[in-house]
C-alpha cells in the first residue's frame, strides 16, 4: 500500500516573469528559513531567459521548490493561479524582489498556532534599496481593530509579509480578477470583512524599493486603484455597487461614491502619483544616512501623502531601531 504524502504546513507563493535580478536572493532567503516544513510554489509565467536560468539552478538545489510554467498572465491571474497550486493550509507570500528573514516562517506559524481565530497576518518590514542597503523600517498596526481602521486610508499589511489561512483566502474571494495593482490592498479589505488579522512588530521581511518595481513604474495606476479600493469600502457600507468594471477601477463610479466631481478626482489622483514618485526618489536616492533622514523630514514637512504615506508616517531609521533592541 502506497503511503499518502502529507502536505506541508506552509506554501510560499511566488510568481515571476522578469525578476531575475533579485530572484536568487529571494529564494536563498527561503532556503535559509529556520522553519523547514514548507514548499515554495513558484509560477514562472512568460519568464525571460535570465529568469528561467535562475529558476533552473534552484530546481537542482532546492527540493522544496515546485515550479509551474505557463504563458504570461496578468498579475491577479498569476497570484490566483499560484494560490490554486498550493497544498498547505497556510499560504505565505514573498515577492521575487524581497527577502525573508530567517525566522519569518517560524514566527508567523507560531502566531497562527497561538490564535486559532487569526486568519491573516503580516509583520513589520525593513526597507532596503536595490543594493540591499537598509534605509529604514516600518511597523504597521498590530491588532485586527487597528488594521480594519487603517484600511480606510492606507494598506496596513505589506504584501511580502502576508501569511493567510487558505480557507479564509478562498472565503474572501482571492485576488480580484482584473485588478493588477493594489491587488493586495483590495484583498485585505475583503479579508478583514470576513476574518481577523494581525501584524507582528518584528521585521520579518526586507521590502525592496527600486525604480523597476511595479509600484515605481505605475504610480498613477496605483493612485487610481487605491482610490477605488477606499471607495469600495464606502460603497459596501452603503450597499452600493463597487467602483470596478471587470476588476478595472472606474473613475466615474469612484467620484459618485465619494461625491467628488471628475475633474477634482483627477486632480487628486495626479497629485498623489506625483507625490509618490517624489517621495520614492527621496527615500531611495543615493544619499548618506543623515541626508536620507533630512530628505524624509523634508517630505513630512511638505505634507506629502503618497502611495508610501504609511512609510513616511511610521518610518524609523535602522540606526535608531538597533539602539532600542
Amino acid at each position: 500500500m502506497t503511503e499518502v504524502e502529507q502536505p506541508p504546513a506552509v506554501s510560499v507563493m511566488m510568481d515571476v516573469s522578469r525578476g531575475a535580478r533579485f530572484l536568487d536572493r529571494a529564494l536563498a532567503s527561503l532556503a535559509a528559513q529556520t522553519f523547514t516544513d514548507f514548499e515554495i510554489v513558484l509560477l514562472a509565467h512568460g519568464a525571460s531567459p535570465q529568469t528561467e536560468a535562475t529558476i533552473a539552478r534552484w530546481e537542482q538545489r532546492e527540493p522544496r521548490l515546485r515550479v509551474i510554467r505557463c504563458a504570461k498572465l496578468t498579475l491577479s491571474q498569476a497570484h490566483n493561479r499560484v494560490a490554486d497550486e498550493c497544498r498547505a493550509p497556510l499560504l505565505a507570500r514573498l515577492d521575487a524582489d524581497d527577502i525573508a528573514r530567517p525566522l519569518r516562517l517560524e514566527r508567523q506559524v507560531a502566531m497562527f498556532a497561538a490564535d486559532p481565530a487569526l486568519a491573516f497576518a503580516g509583520s513589520a518590514v525593513e526597507i532596503i534599496d536595490d543594493s540591499d542597503r537598509q534605509l529604514s523600517f516600518v511597523r504597521n498596526p498590530s491588532s485586527h481593530e487597528a488594521i480594519a481602521a487603517a484600511l480606510a486610508d492606507s494598506c496596513p499589511v505589506v504584501h511580502s509579509t502576508l501569511m493567510v489561512r487558505k480557507e479564509a483566502f478562498l472565503r474572501a474571494g482571492g485576488y480580484r480578477p482584473g485588478l493588477n495593482i493594489s491587488e493586495d490592498y483590495d484583498l485585505y479589505v475583503r479579508l478583514a470583512a470576513v476574518a481577523r488579522g494581525g501584524n507582528s512588530a518584528e521585521p520579518l521581511v526586507a521590502y525592496r524599493i527600486h525604480d523597476r518595481s511595479l509600484t515605481g513604474r505605475k504610480a498613477l495606476c496605483m493612485a487610481i486603484a487605491n482610490e477605488a479600493v477606499r471607495a469600495g469600502l464606502v460603497a459596501r457600507a452603503r450597499g452600493l455597487a463597487e467602483p470596478f468594471i471587470d476588476g478595472t477601477p472606474s473613475l466615474r463610479r469612484i467620484g459618485e461614491i465619494v461625491a467628488l466631481p471628475r475633474t477634482e478626482l483627477r486632480r487628486r489622483v495626479l497629485a498623489t502619483a506625483r507625490q509618490s514618485n517624489f517621495s520614492r526618489r527621496l527615500l531611495t536616492g543615493w544619499l548618506p544616512l543623515r541626508a536620507r533622514g533630512w530628505a524624509r523630514d523634508l517630505a513630512l514637512g511638505l505634507g506629502l501623502r503618497p502611495a508610501y504615506s504609511a512609510l513616511f508616517r511610521t518610518v524609523e531609521r535602522m540606526a535608531d531601531s538597533r539602539q532600542k533592541r
